[in-house]
């Protein structure tokens, strides 16, 4: 039962121990930045992109296989909607990811393509029982506790004590 528990707590979520922002470029930087503002450990921050070599001083990788972990607590998923379904799916057969932060927007509420897109996350999320979305059209996180914040002008401590 304590095995389930895990699998079912919000834990890594709001207190990843790694993150992977999956198609990382300048545009989307203001992730990173809130990851480096909020004290992330940033050895635990890998950065996947075709485009750039490095974004805010952070080496970038041109592949998620050369993430050197197997087991990734949360995922940055920035990419085109019509990309949307082949690199989530690519994803999920890679790497166990717990938690899936699906950022790309123009889905269910943009249109009649993007509906059926919405409808493929979904089945592809049903055969991954153990990865968990938010998303997608979702700005992101923010937890000052786990050092997550998806943009730099947030507070660092959380200001409700």
């Amino acid at each position: 039962m304590e095995a389930r528990n895990e699998e079912m707590s919000f834990e890594r979520l709001f207190k990843p121990k790694n993150v992977l922002i999956y198609d990382a470029k300048p545009k989307i930087s203001f992730f990173v930045d809130g990851f480096i503002r909020q004290g992330y450990n940033l050895e635990n921050l890998y950065l996947v992109s075709t485009k750039v070599e490095e974004l805010l001083g952070i080496k970038c990788v041109k592949s998620v296989d050369d993430v050197p972990v197997d087991s990734i607590d949360l995922v940055i998923l920035s990419v085109r909607r019509d990309d949307l379904i082949k690199e989530l799916s690519d994803l999920l057969s890679r790497k166990t990811i717990k938690f899936i932060h699906i950022f790309t927007a123009g889905t269910g509420e943009f249109d009649e393509k993007g509906a059926i897109i919405e409808k493929e996350i979904k089945e592809i999320l049903n055969a991954y029982p153990l990865t968990r979305s938010i998303g997608p059209n979702c700005m992101g996180l923010y937890c000052p506790q786990g050092n997550i914040a998806y943009y730099s002008s947030f507070p660092t401590e959380n200001e409700n004590r």
